[in-house]
């Protein structure tokens, strides 16, 4: 269809020099229209639990429930940090958790309700930017994107896991930085130039993401004022040259990252050669394509080997290479006029861009968290093509410009609807860790971290269940579920180490098969040489099955893959001990000592050897010590009642008797 001339013009004059009127569509009215719809479409998530990679922002995190007073280290260390790895820098979200938790404690209603507010002003803000560059527009356009925008599906898994909210707030910092530069290019106020730059530093902070807004903005000035073109891009550089710079001293300012990637997050950190780029690249691209316009099924992750067999020959890359050049060139081509339907798609090209495993391969290969912003591109194009191919028109008040029985109402209404109820029922599924897992792991046959993932929560389940009911039995269809599942993850990937390992785990704990669990942990060895635990496990299960020296053998080798390895130094101090090697096991007792002062197990080891050599006065002393380190440890505690009740003074084993009672309390919690 010819875009109309009149438009044309008033496309390239800008917002500031057209006029329509808004009739009864204000925008009081629209905040309460979204508020309202973001409470019925996300209502439900409110009573969710925590879910998937909570952890590491806002769940039982030790960083964030300093609360107020974490935010100086907020600030001057990495996003995640555990003992194996440390990566990241997005203070923003994270200051945004202690905040949280410096008023309302380890609360998941409060976050999921946070969530949701921050979703509503995002989309007031979207609304109110798309007013503004689509002023020549009915206001029913600028509504109806934004309503296209909340109902989607894909933004399920940002709003209703809370480890996203990183994702709402970039773009919330990103979508408002480019509506106060358009307000810039309109009035000249300085203020909102600097004002944009906050917000997208905000965004920035928030999520690297954020980095994509560099191109919207010289696009959007492009398409929308009336910018001098070297006004233009002076601007666009130097927020670029900023947000670089300001990348550049954050990573100075921090120790180098440890983020250990393997094939199972995506088979480019194995394979980054040009020819798997493009394939898993194009694959990547028409998979988000093919989601935004049918989102169904979601998965909470991909990886390995959900793009199985793809190679630069498959016909879905062609396909995707072609479907992509034509959007690209029809983009380009219609640029000249400023064309809405060529700003929607290069918007969401340039969105999408560094999400697209071409540049640098993507943890989990795609996500529906990675088309958060792309959407909005996608949500334009949609209600542009709907108003057109239907003859509704664009311009003029809303009661010329549209109406409730129109087709495009009709057409827009009912893909609305369709879009929110599978929205609405995607929220149950980010209930908790299990719900989500089992809800999607029957589309997840080929993804062998998904199938790890949920194996890891039936055991660790079950587990649990043994420590509350001591019936073993009765978790025994969870624990062969987790055997599958695990089988299934290999099956996948066969140098899959850690299913290997938690495999012979199962028949370890749970079993107590020892003999049975030992192949599995040479299995995990075999395919990974450098994983630390079945080492371990393998010097455990021999020790258990009455093989000393091959026990001493896999503690040792532990040992030379982690000289600070606490379990494998204790166990393999107390063989020694056992063989009389007592200067040996003191010797190795004092390491442990050095290596981490406040673990009671050297303490017990070497009361334990006093007890066994008929010391008891050394013994006694060495457990006073380790209920120092262990002030929780129940067991030590009754040693220590049961002796000075028989010895005295009774005093002592009062002491011990209130200690009790308060370590009774803290293992409840």
């Amino acid at each position: 269809m010819k875009h109309n001339k009149t438009l044309k013009k008033d496309i390239i004059a800008g917002p500031k020099k057209a006029k329509v009127s808004g009739g009864h569509l204000s925008d009081r009215k629209v905040l309460i229209i979204l508020f309202l719809l973001v409470f019925v479409l996300y209502g439900r998530s409110l009573f969710n639990k925590y879910s998937l990679d909570d952890e590491l922002v806002v769940y039982n995190n030790k960083t964030i429930e300093k609360g107020f007073a974490a935010l100086p280290e907020i600030f001057t260390s990495f996003y995640s940090q555990t003992d194996k790895m440390q990566y990241g820098y997005r203070p923003v979200v994270k200051a945004t958790f202690a905040i949280e938790y410096g008023f309302f404690g380890q609360n998941p209603f409060v976050s999921h309700l946070i969530n949701l507010l921050l979703y509503i002003l995002l989309l007031y803000v979207l609304f109110l930017f798309l007013k503004y560059i689509f002023n020549h527009y009915t206001p029913w356009f600028a509504l109806l994107v934004t309503l296209l925008f909340m109902a989607h599906p894909v933004h399920a898994e940002v709003v209703c896991s809370l480890k996203n909210r990183d994702e709402l707030l970039s773009f919330s910092g990103g979508i408002s930085a480019v509506y106060l530069i358009t307000l810039y290019a309109s009035n000249n106020k300085k203020m909102y130039l600097l004002a944009a730059q906050l917000c997208l530093w905000v965004g920035f902070f928030a999520k690297l993401s954020a980095l994509t807004f560099v191109g919207i903005i010289p696009l959007t000035l492009y398409f929308f004022t009336g910018m001098p073109w070297r006004k233009n891009m002076a601007i666009s550089v130097a927020t670029g040259f900023l947000l670089l710079l300001l990348l550049y001293l954050s990573r100075r300012m921090l120790p180098e990252a440890i983020q250990p990637f393997s094939i199972t997050e995506n088979p480019l950190f194995a394979d980054n050669s040009i020819a798997a780029r493009m394939a898993i690249g194009m694959s990547t691209l028409l998979f988000y394509l093919r989601l935004l316009i049918f989102p169904h099924p979601l998965s909470f992750f991909y990886g390995y080997n959900m793009f199985d067999g793809v190679t630069a020959g498959s016909i879905e890359v062609w396909l995707s290479l072609v479907v992509y050049l034509f959007l690209a060139g029809w983009a380009f081509y219609k640029i000249k006029e400023k064309h809405p339907l060529s700003f929607a798609l290069l918007f969401y090209l340039i969105s999408i861009s560094m999400f697209a495993n071409i540049a640098t391969p993507v943890a989990g290969i795609v996500g529906e968290r990675f088309a958060f912003a792309a959407t909005l591109g996608f949500c334009i194009a949609v209600v542009w093509l709907v108003f057109s191919l239907t003859g509704t028109p664009l311009t003029g008040t809303p009661a010329k410009a549209f109406s409730f029985s129109s087709k495009a109402f009709l057409i827009l209404g009912g893909l609305m609807l369709v879009y929110g109820a599978l929205t609405f029922s995607r929220n149950s599924a980010w209930k908790d860790h299990k719900t989500l897992f089992t809800t999607d792991i029957e589309h997840l046959t080929w993804s062998a971290k998904a199938n790890s993932l949920l194996a890891g929560t039936l055991f660790k389940e079950a587990i649990d269940d043994i420590a509350v009911s001591r019936n073993a039995q009765k978790n025994k269809a969870k624990v062969d579920s987790a055997l599958f599942y695990y089988q299934r993850s290999v099956d996948v990937y066969p140098a899959y180490s850690p299913s290997w390992n938690n495999m012979g785990s199962i028949y370890f704990v749970f079993y107590q098969d020892y003999e049975k669990a030992i192949p599995y942990f040479k299995k995990a060895v075999e395919t990974d040489s450098n994983y630390v635990e079945p080492y371990f496990n393998l010097g455990y299960a021999y020790e258990l099955t009455g093989d000393t020296p091959m026990a001493v053998d896999y503690y040792l080798r532990t040992l030379q893959k982690d000289s600070a390895y606490i379990k494998a130094l204790s166990n393999l101090g107390n063989i020694y001990e056992r063989q009389g090697r007592t200067e040996e096991f003191m010797t190795i007792n004092q390491k442990i000592i050095t290596l981490a002062p406040a673990s009671d197990v050297p303490y017990i080891n070497i009361s334990n050897h006093y007890l066994l050599n008929g010391d008891t006065l050394n013994a006694i002393a060495y457990m006073e010590k380790a209920f120092e380190k262990a002030p929780a440890n129940t067991g030590l505690i009754n040693n220590l009642i049961i002796y000075y009740e028989d010895k005295g003074p009774v005093e002592k084993a009062d002491f011990y008797k209130l200690k009790l009672e308060e370590a009774f309390k803290i293992n409840k919690r």
